[in-house]
């Protein structure tokens, strides 16, 4: 029983930090056209949460292979 619990909890921890990963990559992307409805925002800025938001999917891959054994 003790060996579910911990393997429920190593697996809790990895969803959390793909989580936080998520979150982190994604939200840039919804914020910053939502505050730029003028088009004012430099091209550069945009280019990189696009970049950051797009990374999320080769984070998930690091994320795994770390705290998966």
């Amino acid at each position: 029983m003790q060996k579910v619990w911990v393997e429920t909890l190593r697996s809790s921890k990895t969803l959390l930090v793909v989580f936080i990963a998520f979150v982190v990559c994604w939200t840039p992307y919804a914020i910053v056209p939502a505050l730029d409805v003028e088009n004012a925002f430099p091209m550069e800025l945009h280019l990189f949460i696009t970049l950051l938001a797009h990374l999320h999917s080769s984070l998930n891959f690091i994320i795994y292979m770390f705290f998966n054994k």
